[in-house]
């Protein structure tokens, strides 16, 4: 298994690093060689479905024999014999914390409380839907505006777009949603809790 935790934005949008809802930081590598024979079928295919990384933990139980109920992810050993599984996912979702303990300064000049420094991403085929607890949404058509340069939330013409994303992030925060290691920082120094802040 070959991937990653992240991308860099290297000048994409303007920007440096990984802390930003971009999808250049959040779209990496996933290379998978089953040596198993029954996986003959899939050596060399490309799967366009999405996948994300929660989704590795369960594949290599799963090849290993073992089970991993109780995770978020889903198992991507069909793709690996080259079939699709008949029910699988239409977006992907990725999730970014920017309180100040975490990436000094951007909370405070955005002026937001620390619970509230904090943004979930969808992506579609079509759309990118961008929720912040306590900022207007944001929006792309991936069709017209593939470099997502030009938020459309605001478009009434994007308008039922915009309520389906919306929708559809909060049945998936519903079903996914654990805030047990809310204010943890892990680091060098081992895990450290934040501090609340208004």
């Amino acid at each position: 298994v070959l991937t990653s935790d992240h991308g860099d934005l290297l000048g994409d949008h303007w920007l440096w690093a990984a802390d930003t809802w971009h999808e250049q930081a959040f779209r990496v590598p996933l290379l998978i060689r089953d040596p198993r024979s029954i996986s003959t079928a899939g050596r060399g295919t490309k799967v366009e479905a999405f996948t994300e990384s929660v989704d590795v933990t369960p594949t290599i139980i799963g090849v290993m024999g073992g089970r991993c109920d109780g995770v978020d992810g889903c198992s991507l050993e069909p793709f690996l014999k080259a079939s699709c599984p008949k029910q699988w996912r239409a977006a992907a979702h990725w999730e970014l914390d920017f309180r100040d303990g975490i990436l000094p300064g951007l909370q405070a000049d955005l002026g937001l409380a620390s619970g509230t420094a904090n943004l979930a991403t969808r992506r579609t085929s079509n759309s990118l839907f961008v929720m912040f607890a306590d900022m207007a949404p944001l929006l792309f058509d991936l069709k017209e505006d593939p470099g997502c340069l030009h938020n459309r939330a605001c478009d009434a013409a994007h308008s039922q777009t915009l309520g389906a994303g919306a929708a559809a992030m909060l049945r998936w925060r519903m079903a996914s949603q654990d805030r047990g290691l809310t204010n943890v920082r892990i680091g060098s120094d081992g895990c450290q809790m934040l501090p609340e802040q208004d």
